[in-house]
């Protein structure tokens, strides 16, 4: 049985390799067209999955990014991380949510 950072981890994986493919499919099309993308043609797959990644997470506020990196990057508990930051469980909870919900909405 999966926990939920376990499904957030695995749903961003998707999302990025579904955007990754969606890049190498717009590549294809246009060598196939004759118009090769220098941005597109010298991505490297390590390197799109990062850019992906960090575009995302620049769709979110600075506190949301922390409490995302700490609770998915590093594993830590919402307790852990009203500790660090100095806030309650209840608003790590609902800053981490508002963070799901605009990652979802940008992976959509």
């Amino acid at each position: 049985q999966q926990t939920a950072g376990e499904g957030l981890k695995r749903y961003i994986a998707v999302s990025i390799r579904n955007k990754y493919l969606a890049f190498s499919k717009a590549d294809t099309d246009l060598k196939k067209n004759n118009q090769l993308s220098d941005d597109l043609v010298s991505v490297e797959p390590d390197f799109l999955e990062e850019y992906i990644f960090r575009e995302a997470l620049d769709k979110l506020t600075e506190k949301q990014r922390e409490i995302i990196v700490f609770k998915y990057l590093h594993n830590y508990t919402n307790n852990e991380i009203a500790k660090i930051l100095n806030i309650s469980r209840q608003a790590v909870n609902q800053i981490k949510n508002r963070a799901v919900e605009t990652l979802r909405e940008y992976y959509r």
